[in-house]
């Protein structure tokens, strides 16, 4: 590839329980501070399960007028500020020219509150009494829609649903569309806003949910020996992604370069991942391969990091296997020990950790990690995160349905 064809990252936003914007991001991994708290938006006294990464400091008036609000599900708002940041917070047009720009926004359940509060009217009240707006507000594209609208971009735009891997998924297609020639830039991520009993409730029914409700600031412990499970979380990330020739000549600076993306399915389970890590760690090989950089080069893994008996170990052998002996060099971290499951943003999430990594040296941590797992065999960081120069990171994500993408970034 030649360097003017490099994808370039030049700008991210992100919205989760630690605060509102990548630096709140960063105070709380330097810190060592997770968001995990007791629900008090709706009661939970008929779930099993209190506990979630809720957004409390974010006010979509930043970036919607109040009609807009309204008419926003949570996802939508959500995605808009992080997007907002991502862009720098410009005006239409100042991205330069829109028919080469797409639009790529990630999700896992759309509107689910929405669906969820119209089908009670429905079932209640009648289908008369059902909202002629539910329809819009629900459906998977609204945010890369209302993203659109926003800044008037004209080139393609989807949404993809591959569960945790979604974001990951949607910058790895913007990664394609940008090298092939197809688009100059795009705006991409990932967005989630499904905290509500619904979710709540299948989800701990499953199994799957961490029951610590008297302890939430450390219930999401991602490869941690006492972990018991996952906490599901609210929250967006978003990314300004474009061919560095581009970036250059309108002056934006270059946070890192993407050099690579993996993906694989496991045609295994549709929730728990082949034990052996196998395709996961195709996947990985897959991103470095692409992007022409060794296993002993890597310096930091933003791990899937699920937090659940059986996903931690199979990441753990993918590491094993795509990395080699090089894994004992290579420093771990995983965000959700800070912000919990987020779902269709938690890969952008991932990969924002790996660009802070290359960008800044700051490799986030696994802030809640305390007691090794034999079966997890990883140089885990723990606790507070580590100022470490990194020239290439990788960040990992694995989706249910058998789902598996890495991305590779390098420094600057």
């Amino acid at each position: 590839m030649s360097n003017a064809a490099e994808v370039v990252v030049t700008g991210m936003g992100a919205i989760t329980c630690v605060g509102v914007g990548v630096e709140a991001f960063k105070k709380a991994a330097l810190a060592g501070r997770t968001g995990i708290s007791t629900i008090t938006e709706f009661p939970t006294d008929k779930l099993p399960v209190r506990i979630a990464g809720m957004v409390r400091d974010f006010d979509p008036g930043t970036v919607l007028d109040a009609k807009q609000v309204r008419l926003a599900a949570r996802v939508v708002q959500l995605a808009m500020g992080a997007a907002h940041e991502a862009t720098g917070g410009v005006v239409e047009g100042a991205l330069g020219d829109v028919s080469r720009i797409g639009t790529i926004v990630g999700t896992s359940t759309g509107g689910m509150e929405v669906l969820a509060e119209q089908m009670e009217v429905c079932a209640v009240k009648g289908p008369r009494r059902v909202s002629p707006f539910a329809v819009p507000q629900l459906m998977d594209n609204a945010a890369a829609a209302w993203m659109a609208l926003k800044w008037g971009l004209r080139g393609p735009a989807y949404s993809i649903a591959t569960a945790c891997s979604t974001s990951m998924d949607a910058m790895g297609l913007a990664y394609d569309l940008i090298t092939s020639g197809r688009i100059d830039a795009a705006l991409v991520g990932g967005a989630e806003g499904a905290v509500i009993p619904f979710t709540l409730g299948s989800f701990a029914a499953a199994g799957l949910l961490s029951r610590k409700n008297d302890t939430p600031e450390t219930a999401s412990r991602p490869f941690d020996k006492e972990r018991d499970g996952f906490v599901l979380a609210e929250g967006a990330c978003m990314f300004l992604l474009e061919r560095r020739d581009r970036a250059q000549q309108r002056g934006a600076k270059v946070l890192a370069r993407l050099l690579g993306y993996g993906a694989t399915q496991d045609a295994h389970h549709v929730v728990t991942p082949l034990k052996d890590g196998t395709q996961m760690a195709e996947a990985i090989t897959m991103a470095l391969g692409q992007a022409k950089v060794a296993p002993k080069d890597v310096g930091y893994v933003s791990a899937h990091g699920l937090g659940t008996s059986w996903a931690d170990p199979a990441e753990s052998n993918a590491l094993h296997k795509a990395l080699g002996s090089h894994i004992d060099n290579v420093r771990v971290g995983a965000t959700k020990s800070m912000v919990g499951y987020t779902l269709g943003a938690a890969g952008g999430l991932n990969a924002m950790a790996a660009v802070l990594a290359v960008n800044d040296g700051l490799l986030s941590p696994c802030a809640t990690y305390k007691n090794p797992d034999p079966d997890c065999r990883l140089n885990v960081v723990a606790g507070e995160a580590l100022r470490q120069k990194v020239d290439y990171a990788i960040s990992n994500a694995a989706g249910f349905g058998g789902h598996n993408s890495c991305l590779v970034f390098g420094a600057p």
